[in-house]
């Protein structure tokens, strides 16, 4: 591991900290002009320090004497990167504060090699009980925020553990194979003669996922559209929208356009498409990747939530909500994706025929963000009130 591959990985995170971007948007930027080499190394400590980010957060409150809020962004993220090292052991311990020092000293943060030293070398001398005591309590033990932990122990509280574990771990890298292009077999043949092992997820059609993660300039046909890498979650929304030739189907809030090309590959024959999107940046991310799987869509930048200036007053047949995104790549994205969807909702369900809504949405009782779509049988129950917006009701659990 280069200290140049920690310096990248460090400033991508404190980037994170200092400007609120995303990790994608912040290593997008530190990888434009380095060596694409030390691009997986880069890859993995960034991830790894976003991912252990709230236990390390405990490590430093208990051996730093003044509070960790007051660390530089770009300190705090060397920190991260080395402690995440640290957990990953497969760099000896005296390397690694070694690297974590000397990349301090080859960046803005030389006034801060000194602390550095003096953290992680007094991390290690007590890590055991440190880590033990962090092991007692769920959250930090698999790097939760607080209020996440206690609302899934809400909502499950059987499992809350498992869910908690499950979102410390490194996710699988999923792909969706583009069924107008090949077929999965013929794709895991392809993937076999790279050298690259793979799976196909029975549950799910055209699923693949890898035996190890990699960049996607490795992936053979992923430049010619072939492939897309896609959650496994997010590729299931093709099962409860109920797609068929003809329809006019609106993917709201779409950026950066997954599921907008997953529509489109699933059902060719569909008579529009429309992908919305109140960032105009984010759009272009939608018709990159419409372009390279050779599909097509009707792509607006708007508010999904306001949709006068640009519906034109047709109704659509399905309509996939996802507000701003099902998937918890940010904690504080979940928090807001879940109060801007119940508004959308009530705009979207105007604009729909039945048999209604695929949405996202937060349930008032429980306090909690449910996914459901509103069938034929409930969207005939739950319109709108005319004249006014209405609102959609959460389902109960077997609705």
């Amino acid at each position: 591991m280069t200290a140049s591959a920690r310096s990248l990985a460090a400033h991508a995170v404190a980037r994170i900290l200092r400007e609120g971007v995303t990790l994608d948007a912040a290593l997008k930027d530190a990888l434009a002009a380095a060596n694409p080499k030390l691009a997986p190394s880069v890859r993995s400590l960034s991830y790894g320090a976003v991912r252990g980010y709230y236990r390390h957060e405990a490590i430093l409150r208990s051996v730093l004497t003044a509070p960790v809020k007051s660390l530089d962004p770009l300190v705090r993220a060397l920190l991260s990167v080395a402690l995440y090292e640290l957990e990953d052991e497969r760099t000896p311990e005296y390397a690694v504060v070694d690297a974590a020092v000397q990349t301090a000293k080859a960046t803005d943060a030389v006034r801060a090699a000194g602390l550095i030293n003096a953290v992680l070398r007094r991390y290690l001398r007590e890590r055991k009980t440190l880590d033990a005591d962090i092991a007692r309590n769920p959250a930090t033990r698999h790097a939760s925020p607080v209020w996440l932990a206690d609302r899934l122990r809400a909502d499950w509280p059987v499992r809350w553990t498992q869910l908690l574990a499950a979102g410390d771990a490194q996710a699988p890298m999923w792909l969706r194979v583009n069924s107008q292009r090949t077929t999965t077999i013929g794709y895991l043949e392809t993937l076999r003669e790279a050298g690259i092992g793979a799976r196909a997820e029975a549950r799910v059609p055209h699923a693949v996922v890898l035996d190890s993660p990699r960049d996607v300039n490795d992936l053979p046909g992923f430049a010619e559209g072939l492939v897309s890498v896609q959650d496994l979650g997010a590729q299931c929304v093709a099962f409860p929208l109920g797609l068929a030739a003809g329809q006019r189907v609106l993917d709201a809030c779409a950026a950066p356009g997954g599921k907008t090309a997953l529509i489109a590959e699933r059902e060719p024959q569909l008579a529009t498409v429309v992908a919305v999107d109140i960032d105009p940046q984010r759009l272009e991310r939608v018709r990159e990747n419409l372009k390279r799987g050779n599909l097509r869509a009707e792509i607006v930048n708007g508010d999904a939530g306001t949709p006068s200036p640009w519906w034109d007053g047709v109704q659509f047949d399905r309509i996939l909500l996802d507000a701003p995104c099902s998937a918890p790549v940010g904690y504080r994205q979940i928090a807001a994706g879940s109060r801007a969807s119940a508004r959308l909702g009530v705009e979207h369900a105007k604009a729909r025929r039945p048999p209604g809504v695929c949405h996202l949405y937060r349930d008032s009782k429980r306090k909690s963000r449910r996914s459901r779509c509103v069938s034929a049988r409930h969207s005939r129950r739950r319109q709108p009130p005319r004249g006014g917006l209405g609102r959609l009701a959460p389902l109960r659990r077997g609705g």
